[in-house]
Order: structure tokens, then sequence, then C-alpha cells
């Protein structure tokens, strides 16, 4: 198995297995070690909280910066900006 690190166009980082093409972004990661089974959840995605300003960094995978919401909660609040 060869997995590596790549970050994608739109700044998340993620881990691919170049044998099965599987991919899993490492802000998932995180907040499943942080959250539990809620960030695998289907019917949930993973959120990058907003900093001071008011920005979302999409590599900002520390977990006090990563959380499981819903995915209508999520969508909206992209909505929003």
């Amino acid at each position: 198995m060869s997995e590596r690190v790549y970050t994608s166009g739109e700044g998340y980082e993620y881990v691919s297995d170049d044998e099965t093409g599987k991919v899993m972004y490492l802000h998932r990661l995180v907040a499943y070690a942080e959250h539990g089974a809620a960030a695998l959840d289907p019917s949930n995605d993973v959120h990058h909280k907003e900093m001071w300003d008011g920005r979302s960094v999409p590599f900002l995978n520390a977990r006090e910066w990563v959380e499981p919401v819903e995915k209508w909660e999520h969508r909206n609040s992209h909505l929003a900006d």
C-alpha cells in the first residue's frame, strides 16, 4: 500500500491510497479522533470553524478548528458567505 498526502485546489489536505484510489481528508480524520463516529456519519460534513476574522482556513486541521455538523447546516453556512 502506498499512501501520499496531497492538497486539493481549494487547500484541503487529503491522504490517497495510490493502489485503490481511496481518499480521506485530514480534517475528517482529525474530527473523528476528537469527536468520534459523528465525524464519519454520512449525514454529517466536517466543518472548519471560522477564525476571528470570519474566514475558515481549509488547511487548518487542528482539532479545535474542525467539527462535525449536519450537511444542511454546513451548506447553509457556506451559502451565507
